[in-house]
């Protein structure tokens, strides 16, 4: 993702911090985290204005800062779990369902709110 540090210095102490940071965020998951994926849905969601804009960002390439964008990438997706979650509530109030279909949607509100409030979830 561009935005990232540059390349051309000798690595040090700090270096190995992020790379260990990165290695356990991907690790949680299971799966690393496809970079490519979270600039194509920032841009797509917080506009080509506010991923590439050298007055905004003190990078060398004028692109949004790793962190910054990787934050802003997990908020968004904070928030579209809280979509989907109001939906899917309100839907449940508008369709009564049986016991089994109820229990099923439990569990997919369940993920939705894990989602939507990760640091309280678990």
């Amino acid at each position: 993702m561009p935005g990232g540090r540059a390349t051309d210095h000798a690595r040090d102490e700090w270096d190995e911090l992020v790379d260990q940071n990165i290695r356990g965020d991907a690790q949680e998951k299971n799966a690393p985290l496809p970079l490519a994926l979270v600039a194509a849905q920032c841009e797509r969601y917080f506009g080509a204005a506010w991923y590439f804009n050298p007055a905004r960002w003190a990078t060398v390439d004028g692109y949004v800062p790793f962190f910054v964008g990787l934050d802003a990438w997990r908020t968004m997706q904070s928030l579209l779990a809280w979509e989907r979650l109001t939906l899917s509530r309100a839907v449940q109030h508008a369709q009564p369902r049986p016991e089994e279909q109820l229990a099923a949607w439990q569990r997919t509100n369940d993920a939705e709110i894990a989602l939507a409030f990760p640091t309280e979830a678990g």
